[in-house]
């Protein structure tokens, strides 16, 4: 059993870290807009607060706004064809990362599971490469749009489509092998992550590939939080950057991994590969606009030095 690990956050770990970078550091009245809790947060680790946290609490918080699902473009119908490929392209512009770790076109005829499919953004682009796709989603919310995405693109009958908690996935989704189980972004927003990989392996063989993405626990992400939120205080960390871990401020769980911890939650896997990769470079008042300005901080740094701060 293979896997490949991504961190987020700035983004990657490499089969899979990732650092949490949706948010950008900008100037200083976006960031009374972005910033509005600077107090009340503890000292405790990541893994004290969130496993108390019920799974209800977590679905509650995707259902009210789907990740994604907000993006309107101007002249163009929202839930329409035109609109689906519209999200998909502001997204692998903006995570270029993604088709590149997912290798979409290589799973043609292949099956692929996908974990938390969210509004199906590389689900529908695994069945446009000719993949036969299972998702499951933990927001009813997030699953309708994810099932008018795949109807209005006409790849309706290429899927398989259930709702359910990851956590026991068993008996959500009917126990067979995958080629490809593929969760970006997701687990680390789970109380229990361990019990999602522990339920992963079960639908895996000996040729079966699994490729995650995490947010990773130091992150230029981190430092921008801690900067502007006035929390020079790494005891607080974990309850910091969880709490602006998303677009939308206080998302109820958001784990975020080291190297050393995320290889652990993976203990008894191949890693063929572990990487850690993107920061999210524009200027967040003109992104909301669809303009993709590089924000000042950014501006004059080269390519390669860019993509070591990843």
């Amino acid at each position: 059993m293979k896997s490949f690990i991504s961190q987020f956050p700035s983004y990657s770990l490499w089969a899979i870290l990732a650092s949490l970078s949706n948010v950008n550091p900008s100037h200083s009245t976006e960031k009374d807009t972005l910033f509005k809790k600077r107090t009340g947060f503890g000292q405790s680790e990541d893994y004290e607060i969130f496993t108390t946290v019920s799974t209800e609490t977590v679905q509650k918080y995707w259902d009210t706004r789907p990740c994604n699902s907000g993006w309107k473009f101007e002249g163009i119908e929202y839930g329409s064809k035109e609109h689906w490929e519209a999200v998909k392209r502001r997204k692998y512009f903006v995570e270029y990362h993604i088709p590149e770790f997912a290798e979409f076109a290589k799973w043609r005829g292949k099956r692929v599971l996908e974990i938390g499919g969210g509004i199906c953004t590389t689900a529908s682009s695994f069945a446009e490469a000719g993949a036969n796709i299972t998702i499951v989603e933990l927001s009813p919310k997030s699953m309708e749009l994810c099932q008018l995405r795949f109807k209005a693109l006409g790849l309706f009958e290429q899927a398989r489509f259930y709702v359910g908690n990851a956590e026991n996935l068993s008996s959500v989704v009917p126990i067979e092998n995958y080629d490809l189980i593929w969760s970006f972004g997701v687990i680390h927003h789970s109380p229990n992550p361990e019990s999602i990989v522990a339920q992963i392996r079960q639908y895996m063989g000996p040729e079966s590939t699994l490729k995650l993405m995490v947010y990773s626990k130091i992150s230029f992400k981190l430092f921008w939080v801690l900067n502007h939120t006035g929390q020079w205080t790494f005891a607080h960390m974990d309850e910091v950057v969880a709490h602006y871990s998303e677009a939308r401020e206080g998302s109820p769980v958001t784990y975020t991994y080291s190297l050393r911890g995320f290889s652990s939650l993976l203990q008894g896997l191949d890693v063929v590969f572990m990487g850690k990769a993107h920061v999210f470079p524009y200027d967040i008042a003109a992104y909301k606009q669809n303009r993709y300005l590089v924000d000042p901080l950014w501006r004059g740094v080269t390519a390669s030095r860019f993509a070591a701060v990843g």
